[in-house]
């Protein structure tokens, strides 16, 4: 099941979405939103990387990522 929330950046409301098996969306959005609180652990995650990010810190780990795309898109990725 997709958990979403939204993070407000200083470039503009990042919707991020994750699934059990991580990070599945994260993308800005045109929408005036506001921050969204949640329990999603990867969300939580992705969060304080992006906050560290947004810090001018780099982040220690990136947070888990659960890729899902066609046979092709999945090569190019590798690549």
């Amino acid at each position: 099941m997709n958990t979403k929330a939204n993070y407000l950046s200083p470039l503009g409301p990042i919707e991020v979405t994750a699934d059990e098996g991580g990070l599945t969306s994260l993308h800005f959005t045109d929408q005036n939103v506001t921050s969204t609180p949640t329990t999603n652990q990867i969300i939580q995650d992705t969060i304080a990387w992006l906050d560290t990010y947004f810090a001018g810190k780099t982040p220690e780990k990136a947070p888990t990522l659960h890729l899902t795309g066609t046979t092709f898109q999945k090569s190019v990725w590798q690549a």
